[in-house]
């Protein structure tokens, strides 16, 4: 509703808009996280839960999926923030014992990587509930937990994103 030469003054290259929106999306999914990373403290509960929760929100706006998927692929710079937080979250889950040790850029682009892909299948239509949950589990198996463990804690962040 605003005309070309308004807009541009905002978004004078492709470039811009495509930053603004991934600020945006990235923002306000950091907002919906910020209840979930202060009431849980074991690392993989709260992996699983960070993950299924960020999945569920592209459940329920393929759109959005589909948007940030595509800025992902014009090579808009990642939000350091989620990459902090992450970092943070594998190196407390190390510290603990949850985690075994990597390096965390690996365990970073594993974990990114494996969103990524599920970001697609989701954004595509082409991804159920079995498809994050097993996702989830074996990010989890990856990292060093057993796999009982790891399909429990991701079951159980599946049913409390959807709830």
């Amino acid at each position: 509703g605003v005309s070309r030469g308004t807009f541009y003054n905002y978004f004078p290259t492709f470039e811009d808009l495509l930053h603004a929106l991934n600020t945006q999306i990235s923002e306000d999914l950091d907002e919906t996280l910020e209840p979930v990373r202060s009431d849980i403290t074991d690392p993989a509960v709260l992996l699983a839960t960070v993950f299924h929760r960020i999945f569920a929100s592209f459940a329920a706006n393929p759109v959005r999926a589909w948007l940030a998927m595509r800025i992902d692929a014009h090579g808009a710079p990642r939000q350091a923030v989620f990459e902090a937080r992450f970092d943070g979250l594998y190196r407390a889950g190390v510290a603990s014992g949850r985690f075994r040790p990597c390096d965390t850029a690996a365990a970073r682009n594993l974990a990114f990587g494996g969103a990524r892909m599920a970001q697609r299948e989701i954004a595509m239509g082409e991804a159920g509930p079995d498809h994050v949950v097993d996702l989830t589990s074996l990010l989890l198996i990856a990292y060093g937990l057993p796999p009982e463990e790891a399909s429990s804690i991701s079951r159980d962040a599946y049913e409390a994103a959807r709830s």
